[in-house]
């Protein structure tokens, strides 16, 4: 389909009309302005700051793209999201107070390269957004009380991909959901001062990094909060992915050619000690610099299948792969 082209900045330009990067919108105009099957280029740069709801109501199916200085010139980039600079490579959108980005009820509206930077109390929300989705964007929250960088809600499978969730919260990982969002995550980047996830609803993961810096990189202690994870790294917490699960867990968590590592204690720790749900764990390797390998409280071992624990810590410098995830430098 050919998309209508409309073009935004910091503090729009010329006429306003959103016809050329010479007349830009400002990103309230495009709001007010945006239709159906429009694709609205955003060039990267700091956006004035909003302290109050920005809503995006559904108006048919839109795009808003980051790009560096020529429009479409990141539209083909697939890499790690924290190679772009919010506000010099990518639009960066800062919320404080009570301000928040919120995709309103039916909204199919996808985001690509696209950074949003929270200090208030909410964080950006995709709520009951069934056709919405993300591409390479970045959601930082520096607030530790609120802590969520966004909000999944509603009852829709929201694909996510290649998308970086931080938030410096010691209580809280990075994604809220409420309700029961299905979110499906490739190739993303979670990094909480807690938890990296803990998931309300089942959540799948592909070829993605989870850090918790202070407890675990997965809590589920929910109903609903099903895990299933495929080549994916558990990284830099004292217990690397902790399944902690207290009532019947209605779907099946399956774990498959993961890397769990831990700087304590154990580099997986699978605690179900009621035999309440259903787990499958198959090609996993396990490393704790302590030698912590994997603890299974209350789940036979031969739920494990081919499992290996690592005797070296396999990312720790560049020629294997290193990478830090302290901060989003």
């Amino acid at each position: 389909m050919a998309w209508a082209l409309r073009y935004v900045s910091p503090t729009g330009a010329g006429l306003h009309d959103g016809t050329s990067p010479a007349d830009a919108w400002t990103l309230a105009e495009w709001r007010t302005n945006r239709g159906a099957d429009q694709l609205a280029y955003a060039i990267a740069g700091v956006y004035p700051n909003i302290t109050s709801e920005f809503r995006m109501s559904p108006v048919g199916r839109e795009r808003l793209h980051g790009y560096r200085s020529t429009p479409g010139d990141l539209d083909g980039w697939e890499s790690s999201p924290t190679h772009l600079v919010p506000g010099t490579d990518i639009p960066k959108l800062t919320v404080s107070g009570n301000g928040y980005y919120y995709f309103y009820a039916g909204a199919e509206l996808t985001w690509k390269n696209i950074a949003v930077e929270g200090s208030g109390n909410y964080a950006p929300t995709l709520e009951y957004s069934e056709h919405s989705s993300l591409v390479d964007c970045q959601f930082t929250q520096t607030n530790a009380t609120t802590g969520y960088s966004i909000r999944f809600g509603g009852n829709y499978r929201i694909p996510v991909y290649g998308c970086l969730f931080e938030t410096t919260s010691t209580t809280l990982a990075p994604v809220e959901y409420n309700g029961s969002p299905y979110g499906y995550y490739h190739g993303c980047i979670f990094v909480g001062g807690k938890y990296a996830v803990e998931p309300s609803y089942c959540q799948e993961f592909y070829d993605c990094i989870l850090t918790g810096q202070a407890t675990s990189c997965v809590k589920s202690a929910s109903r609903y909060g099903g895990v299933r994870a495929l080549n994916c790294v558990f990284y830099d917490a004292p217990n690397a992915c902790d399944i902690d699960v207290t009532v019947v867990h209605e779907y099946q968590d399956v774990f498959l050619n993961n890397l769990f590592h831990s700087i304590t204690g154990y580099a997986v720790d699978w605690n179900d000690s009621g035999m309440l749900s259903h787990i499958h764990l198959d090609n996993n390797a396990y490393h704790d610099v302590n030698g912590g390998g994997a603890r299974h409280n209350g789940i036979p071992h031969d739920y494990e299948l081919n499992a290996f624990e690592e005797t070296s810590d396999p990312c720790v410098d560049a020629a294997n792969g290193d990478f830090t995830l302290l901060s989003t430098a």
